[in-house]
């Protein structure tokens, strides 16, 4: 059976375009002595490089955009709500 494709739009180019920028900040001010954590990051720019070059990804390369697109989400958290405008 034929996997399915997901294929990019002008809203994906710019969520990874975010995700390269995040990963990219951590690993240039990444101080840590820690050899796996810079190993992780470089993972992740190289995957992000790789599915903007492919311009599609499958569901289990879906699960893993969607797991950073998270930990993007948790890391900015108090960085996404201090943004918040509210009005009452």
């Amino acid at each position: 059976m034929k996997e399915k494709l997901f294929y990019f739009d002008d809203d994906h180019y710019k969520g990874i375009s975010v995700l390269q920028d995040y990963y990219g900040k951590r690993l240039k001010t990444s101080n840590s002595p820690k050899p796996e954590l810079q190993w992780y990051i470089r993972k992740r720019l190289e995957q992000l490089k790789l599915f903007k070059g492919r311009q599609r990804y499958n569901p289990r390369e879906q699960e893993m955009l969607n797991r950073m697109r998270d930990e993007y989400y948790y890391t900015n958290k108090k960085k996404l709500r201090s943004n918040k405008t509210t009005s009452f």
